[in-house]
């Protein structure tokens, strides 16, 4: 059994920059509360391909590699990206 979060604010939002921190800083949280119980599986972590990697994506993949938790990179909206 198994559940998928969608968490907020992660990526690309329509707020300003103090709400984006403070949402990114919870989800650092959230996640380092389940790395150290051992509730963490995986991590999916949504790209949008027209933006590609972002400062806080690369700094999250960084930290879960750290953190030695398994993640998987899913690219989202690759239909809309021009050849």
């Amino acid at each position: 059994l198994g559940f998928i979060i969608d968490l907020p604010g992660y990526g690309y939002a329509k707020a300003p920059d103090e709400v984006v921190e403070k949402w990114q800083e919870n989800t650092q949280d959230f996640l380092q509360q389940r790395i150290e119980t051992g509730n963490l599986q995986r991590v999916y972590v949504l790209i949008d391909a027209r933006r590609g990697l972002s400062l806080f994506d690369t700094s999250i993949l960084s930290w879960l590699d750290e953190a030695q938790c398994d993640y998987t990179i899913i690219l989202t909206k690759c239909d809309t990206v021009r050849r």
